[in-house]
């Protein structure tokens, strides 16, 4: 039987392809990058406090983003896309490669250093945003926080530091992989992984539901997009030292509209009657 090339696409079209966009960087020369301030560039943009906080060294080799110490707190998005958090099922990931020196002194006082911002509620919305963070505690210890919902202590070594020895951190991978509950904050749910690069170990990892995001509370989400590209923040990581952001890559996933089905459909008809029609 010779089935013509309408049916083959009109049939294809039913199938259920995903909506995907994927950005990543290494913050090099080959990705567009510059030495010098990260905001402003290739559709990275710092608060007024993070404009000089985030920079770019080693473009033109492994590229690195360094990020200073400030007092306050300090943000940069990559705002290149817009997403629609409104879908319920779709999938929104960010990941970022990052090392660190330990200071090697108690004055941390539970301080974020690093972390990853979800979500972006100017208005003062309690369920707009959420993070993942990385911090250091005021008895030396490290956590990873999750989702302001609970706080995994991590050893030293399973970072790579060894005090007095080594106070470099391995290369740490952090994942977070959300998946949309729209408006419904209990339909919210994310996958979450911190992984040593270095010795290609992960340290933690889980799923956490009932996330504390609801769609109508991100304004904007055309233009910040900070959902699914994510926002680095520090707030006076006392007790850390030269911290450099290595990679960066987020991918947002939608579900295709019920229209799209419907639309595949109709032709898949029009195909089987013009395939019976030649049959005749």
């Amino acid at each position: 039987m010779k089935i013509y090339p309408i049916l083959s696409l009109a049939v294809a079209s039913l199938l259920p392809a995903a909506l995907q966009a994927d950005y990543s960087t290494s913050f090099t020369t080959a990705d567009g990058f510059t030495n010098g301030n990260l905001s402003g560039q290739n559709s990275w943009n710092a608060n007024t406090t993070g404009a000089s906080v985030f920079t770019v060294a080693d473009a033109v080799t492994t590229g690195t983003v360094a990020i200073g110490q400030v007092t306050g707190t300090a943000t940069i998005s990559y705002n290149g896309e817009g997403y629609d958090f409104s879908q319920v099922g779709a999938n929104y990931t960010l990941s970022a490669d990052l090392q660190f020196t330990d200071a090697g002194d108690t004055t941390a006082s539970n301080n974020p250093f690093f972390s990853m911002m979800y979500g972006f509620a100017p208005t003062g919305g309690t369920d707009g945003s959420t993070s993942l963070v990385l911090r250091k505690t005021s008895s030396e210890a490290y956590q990873i926080a999750l989702y302001s919902k609970t706080a995994v202590t991590l050893s030293k070594s399973a970072l790579g530091l060894d005090p007095g020895v080594d106070n470099d951190s391995d290369v740490l991978r952090l994942t977070s992989s959300f998946t949309g509950g729209g408006s419904v904050k209990a339909d919210w749910s994310v996958d979450y992984t911190l992984y040593n690069v270095t010795t290609a170990t992960t340290i933690v990892s889980g799923t956490l539901s009932n996330i504390n995001l609801n769609a109508n509370s991100i304004d904007n989400p055309s233009m910040y997009g900070l959902v699914a590209s994510g926002a680095f923040q520090q707030d006076n990581h006392d007790g850390i030292s030269n911290i450099e952001l290595l990679d960066y890559s987020a991918s947002f996933t939608a579900i295709p509209e019920p229209g799209t089905y419907a639309f595949g459909f109709g032709g898949l008809m029009l195909a089987i009657a013009v395939y019976l029609r030649r049959r005749r």
